[in-house]
């Protein structure tokens, strides 16, 4: 018996990688070409990123199963600075357009903003203080596409106005993106400069002059979900990181996500309750990137970038999801 317990695989933690979606990602992670072999595989480096990411812990708090934290943290630094992160969050968002029937460039978008604090590893060069949130520490402005799916993402301090980090974020996009809905906060001169510098065209949704309280208002709903559903890894609550660059490769690596919500919001069926205990949006990507054995979706709507129903929106609790 006691033979059989030390050879037993040691059970995956829940933001650990299955089989079928490691298959995806692993000819886009690079084995090292020049020096010694490497002693741990490029998997569980992966996994170690993902627990980080979901749990929160501090780098040097990585359980002792995983490679050496120094290890760790140094393939996260260098796949972040070598495009590695990029390259894969781009293809597996791609390949979920391509099974939501949507072209695999998006050309239709939202943008937005979110304030969180930041931790006492964050510099004062690099933090500042929100008066609309009463928040110090750094602002996350980010385009999705009409999916809700992560297209481009800056982190600037906090002091940054929505308007000034969305003229940055949205020369980023302006390479993919043609249209973009955002709030009245990107009002004012940035609709005719983004429209003039990046060929974007900029509308704003504003709230009906009527509304009293909550209502889940065109288009903003979709990124606004995201948003929440950043905050359900725990590494993200706050901005731990002292390089912005940093805290924008945790964002590309964990965006909390729903099974099915996006084809089912794409194809107008209502979004399913989100799972408070989903894990980062590799996983998710990667769920919905796998090759599915029964889908007859066809090949006619490739190419289409259009607004997503707007009657269906987010059920009562969907948007907002509880920390586990």
């Amino acid at each position: 018996m006691g033979s059989r317990k030390q050879h037993r695989k040691p059970k995956p933690y829940p933001s650990d990688l299955t089989d079928a979606q490691w298959e995806l990602i692993a000819p886009m992670v690079p084995v090292p070409s020049a020096g010694r072999p490497p002693i741990h595989s490029r998997r569980r480096i992966v996994d170690a990123i993902l627990y980080v990411n979901r749990t929160g812990c501090s780098w040097r708090q990585l359980p002792h199963d995983f490679p050496k934290w120094e290890t760790v943290y140094w393939y996260f630094k260098v796949w972040n600075e070598s495009g590695v992160t990029d390259r894969i969050h781009d293809a597996l968002r791609a390949r979920v357009r391509d099974r939501g029937v949507r072209d695999p460039m998006a050309s239709a978008g939202m943008v937005d903003a979110q304030a969180v604090k930041g931790a006492d590893t964050v510099g004062t060069d690099t933090r500042g203080w929100d008066g609309a949130k009463r928040v110090n520490g750094r602002k996350r402005h980010l385009v999705t596409d009409t999916l809700g799916l992560l297209v481009v993402v800056l982190v600037t301090a906090g002091s940054v106005q929505d308007c000034d980090g969305g003229r940055r974020v949205l020369a980023r996009a302006k390479t993919v993106i043609v249209v973009v809905w955002a709030d009245g906060g990107y009002a004012g001169k940035l609709v005719a400069w983004v429209d003039t510098h990046c060929r974007i065209a900029l509308d704003i949704v504003r709230k009906p002059r009527v509304q009293r309280g909550f209502a889940v208002l065109p288009h903003r709903w979709v990124i606004e979900r995201t948003l929440s559903w950043l905050v359900c890894c725990r590494r993200l609550d706050h901005d731990y990181e002292r390089l912005p660059a940093h805290s924008e490769a945790f964002i590309k690596w964990a965006n909390d996500r729903a099974h099915d919500t996006t084809t089912r919001t794409d194809t107008g069926t209502p979004p399913m309750a989100i799972d408070p205990r989903i894990v980062t949006i590799s996983k998710h990507l990667l769920t919905f990137a796998q090759p599915s054995h029964h889908s007859s979706a066809p090949a006619s709507g490739h190419g289409v970038e259009g607004p997503l129903d707007e009657t269906s929106p987010p059920r009562p609790g969907t948007v907002g999801v509880e920390r586990t």
